[in-house]
């Protein structure tokens, strides 16, 4: 019995030897499997596959190179496209006006650099682009006088925090650099912001400043501003008759 009980105590010490081995081997034959084959790319806007993808980095060409529609492109974000669907979306993109132009994928913020959209592009287009490119980098840079005789351009001038206050070189305008607009005193551009949000225009702003520079008040029954220039501080509001006197001090508003 003693000789048994070691025989089948050996036994059962190979046949757990050889099963580590067999999962040894069934692991190598698992790592060493050939990998799933990548399968074909697809546009990211029409959802076709492509044949097969270019590697979307344009090199020095002395001559444009003419693309089938239906050619494969990737950009560097790694998004592919059809040359067709890609040049449709970048000419779309032109047409709103929108420079620079990025990637179609709704997760990807990568632009589309100008060599990639030269590629994909007929020439009148690209041209058409590039002036685009030129006039945005242009009114990045200046602004329009908006008094409305003068609607001159000019190179906005650089300016710091206390210092938004400039002068249209052309009708002497007062100006504000941050907000590009009349010259609001008394007003921070945030709050000349909520005012026009609110309703209130340009004309408005401009009393706002009126009656802050000279502190008129308005009359509690017909809101007219009134100003006293002497006197007490007791006052008659001549266009509401009714009213005998008012309050500057804790009536007025």
């Amino acid at each position: 019995m003693h000789v048994s009980a070691m025989c089948t105590a050996r036994y059962d010490r190979t046949s757990t030897m050889q099963a580590v081995i067999d999962l040894g081997d069934d692991a190598d034959v698992m790592e060493s499997s050939p990998p799933a084959p990548t399968p074909p790319p697809t546009c990211l806007i029409c959802m076709d596959e492509l044949p097969r993808a270019m590697n979307g980095v344009p090199g020095k060409r002395r001559q444009k190179t003419v693309y089938k529609p239906d050619d494969c492109w990737r950009l560097r974000c790694g998004h592919f496209y059809c040359v067709g669907c890609l040049s449709g979306w970048i000419e779309s993109k032109i047409d709103e006006r929108k420079v620079p132009i990025v990637c179609a994928s709704l997760d990807c913020a990568r632009e589309v650099r100008p060599p990639h959209v030269a590629a994909v592009l007929s020439s009148t287009v690209f041209e058409k682009f590039s002036e685009l490119v030129t006039a945005k980098a242009f009114e990045a840079e200046s602004m329009y006088c908006p008094n409305k005789e003068c609607s001159q351009v000019f190179v906005k001038p650089t300016f710091n925090a206390g210092q938004e206050k400039t002068t249209c070189l052309f009708c002497k305008t007062k100006l504000c650099l941050r907000c590009q607009v009349a010259w609001h005193d008394g007003l921070e551009c945030d709050q000349y912001k909520r005012m026009v949000a609110a309703g209130g225009d340009s004309d408005e702003a401009q009393l706002h400043q009126l009656k802050e520079k000279f502190k008129w008040k308005q009359c509690p029954k017909c809101n007219v501003l009134v100003e006293r220039s002497i006197g007490c501080n007791y006052m008659r509001c001549n266009w509401y008759a009714h009213v005998s006197s008012i309050s500057i001090s804790r009536r007025l508003s």
